[in-house]
């Protein structure tokens, strides 16, 4: 059992490390091999429920849906006989959190209101349960509950940690709660107020933050370029492209592979010639992100195959990419979890 639970803390640890798309095989290898030696205590029922979460949640992340939904139902099954009810419900607030990724918003609610009437529920379990109604909402376009269940969430969250408040939900803070409250103010069409909510969530100071909140930089990125706000969208691409996180999250590469596009297009007039240029960019270097209306007698400008013209500056030039770390150390990480 030690050496389940030693593993799964480990892919945690790599999964904010490098992110969900480096770690994701890795992930499933540890989760097969763990299985075979099959145990049948209830501690050995509880641990396997602990590594199916933690690999359901990176495949998920890693957009690999249909491996995360097929895991997500072994976790639950492994809990179930384990009789341990905390690991129960994050996997629960995982599958509802898919189910509204996924745009299966009436399933995503329900699935979370079933942790919420499981009854002694902590406080900071609810108001994960509600952000992931709040979501569910905002993506099918019901402002009202939305926004009601994010003003729970927040109530909640702000009458502090309580005892009975699992390990797990140490991620719930307010940096977690701006980042979603503001997307989903930007799904429901009200760009002003998810902005300066993304905003205050990309600029918060959170150390060990999860990987996966490059999101939340990401479709910053996204609104700033669809905005024309071409300064503050080059702030937000040059600390993506400095940064020391790995984008290993499916989702903010989906976003950050939007923003580009967008920029492309206010660049070169929606041309479809960039598209392919884009999907070359899936081994880190996620595009190049050019400042619109460039003309091509700009002492800092080049002429691309396409023949258009970029500036090529570093100081006005902003590039999105996938920092990753050092390729020998990486795999010395991984290995550590392959045994």
């Amino acid at each position: 059992m030690e050496g389940i639970r030693a593993a799964s803390q480990r892919l945690i640890e790599l999964d904010g490390r490098l992110g969900a798309g480096t770690v994701a095989d890795h992930a499933i290898r540890a989760f097969h091999q763990a299985r075979r030696d099959r145990g049948t205590s209830r501690d050995w029922y509880a641990a396997m429920a602990e590594l199916a979460e933690v690999t359901g949640w990176i495949a998920f992340d890693a957009g690999r849906q249909r491996l995360a939904t097929r895991v997500n139902r072994e976790a639950l099954q492994f809990a179930a006989q384990a009789g341990d009810r905390g690991i129960e419900r994050l996997i629960l607030l995982n599958m509802s959190l898919q189910a509204g990724y996924l745009h299966r918003h009436s399933e995503s609610v329900a699935i979370a209101q079933s942790v919420i009437d499981t009854g002694r529920t902590s406080p900071r379990v609810h108001a994960i349960a509600l952000l992931r109604q709040a979501r569910a909402y905002s993506r099918s376009g019901n402002r009202r509950p939305a926004l009601r269940a994010f003003d729970h969430a927040r109530s909640l969250f702000h009458d502090g940690v309580s005892d009975r408040d699992p390990t797990w939900a140490w991620w719930l803070d307010e940096q977690e709660i701006d980042g979603q409250h503001g997307a989903a103010y930007l799904e429901l069409r009200d760009r002003r107020p998810g902005i300066d909510l993304l905003y205050t969530a990309v600029n918060a100071e959170t150390p060990g933050a999860p990987n996966y909140r490059t999101i939340f930089a990401a479709r910053l990125l996204g609104e700033l370029t669809a905005a024309s706000a071409w300064d503050e969208a080059r702030a937000v691409a040059n600390d993506l492209a400095t940064g020391t996180t790995a984008i290993g999250s499916a989702r903010a590469r989906i976003l950050l592979r939007r923003a580009v596009r967008s920029v492309r297009g206010h660049a070169v007039g929606g041309d479809p010639a960039f598209d392919g240029v884009l999907d070359q960019g899936d081994q880190g270097l996620l595009g190049r992100l050019a400042v619109p209306r460039v003309t091509p007698d700009d002492r800092h400008a080049r002429v691309d195959r396409h023949g258009f013209a970029h500036v090529v500056d570093p100081v006005v030039q902003f590039a999105v990419e996938a920092v990753q770390p050092d390729d020998v150390r990486q795999a010395a990480l991984l290995e550590e979890v392959d045994g």
